[in-house]
């Protein structure tokens, strides 16, 4: 009995998020055009509805079609890393994900 509430306590432990599974393929991505992968250290990843709204205003088919609905998202990934001078500095860049229940990673934006 024991063994069997701590299997379903570790299988639960080990579930991850769509959001979870988002940040982490962003940031395999992310480490591949680092200066020193090594250094990197997360700070945050939020939704950015400001992005969005910028994105959408300035689409031209949100312009013509009425009741355009867009089927991509943006988050800002915060982290720190070191630069070729090896100093360690703050940075962000936007993750683009389908806007659908499963967050499928699509490209990193500056």
């Amino acid at each position: 009995m024991i063994l069997i509430l701590v299997m379903v306590f570790i299988s639960s432990c080990n579930k991850s998020t769509p959001k979870d599974v988002l940040i982490e393929k962003a940031e395999t991505e992310l480490k591949k055009s680092m200066h020193d992968p090594s250094s990197y250290e997360f700070v945050s990843f939020e939704e950015d509805y400001e992005k969005e709204l910028d994105v959408q205003m300035t689409s031209d088919l949100s312009k013509i079609q009425e009741g355009y609905k867009r089927d991509f998202s943006y988050y800002k990934l915060t982290y720190r890393g070191k630069n070729m001078m090896g100093a360690l500095i703050l940075n962000e860049t936007y993750v683009v994900c389908s806007n659908d229940k499963d967050l499928l990673f699509l490209r990193l934006e500056n």
